[in-house]
């Protein structure tokens, strides 16, 4: 039997185990972004978005490339990556978007400018993504849209209701745990490990 696929429905999870993700290698018709990187590379990463591909793949970027490879029908049908809150704002408003947060994970913004947060040219090329596979972005003060219709009426709240897109984990914990103040630092366990504390700079 097919299927049909309904306008906004998710095509597929993207998922990749992480010992699979540091075995992964070029093989010329399929790659992802591998702990071995060259240090130059990783370094400009750090640069430009401030973290590098992380090596367990434990990252979006490392999924999307996944998907990439090893499903290209899936790769194919695929309208836009979103993290989870982004594909639940997109079902409330009925609008595909992100923010500065919510992409964070894919690894492909430039983060220089906290003002003018961007998709980087440089990263995104690097990647080997598509770029019309990148949701749009939005200012993370900008509501996403208002709710649809047919959902307000079932949640029982007016269609003019803002939405506005969410945050990862890790930022929400650093917010949560004040680690914005200076001298404050937390530890967050996750799916990977994150110390988090506030610097001046990039270290």
């Amino acid at each position: 039997d097919v299927i049909g696929q309904r306008p906004g429905e998710k095509v597929h999870e993207s998922l990749v185990a992480p010992d699979e993700a540091q075995l992964t290698i070029d093989l010329g018709d399929r790659y992802v972004i591998l702990p071995a990187q060259p240090a130059r590379s990783m370094q400009r990463w750090i640069e430009v978005h401030g973290m590098p591909p992380i090596p367990s793949g434990n990252d979006s970027l490392s999924h999307m490339l996944f998907i990439q490879a090893e499903r290209p029908d899936v790769y194919e049908r695929t309208h836009a990556f979103v993290e989870p809150m982004d594909y639940l704002a997109a079902k409330l408003t009925g609008t595909v978007a992100a923010n500065a947060c919510t992409a964070f994970a894919m690894l492909l913004t430039d983060n220089r400018d906290v003002h003018e947060i961007s998709y980087s040219d440089e990263l995104v090329g690097n990647a080997g993504i598509d770029r019309e596979k990148l949701p749009p972005l939005r200012p993370i003060t900008e509501p996403i849209g208002t709710l649809r219709g047919e959902v307000a009426a079932e949640l029982g709240l007016s269609p003019q209701t803002k939405v506005f897109a969410g945050m990862n984990d890790t930022q929400a914990v650093g917010v949560g745990a004040g680690t914005f103040r200076p001298g404050q630092g937390a530890v967050n366990i996750g799916t990977p490990t994150q110390v988090l504390a506030h610097v001046v700079g990039k270290l």
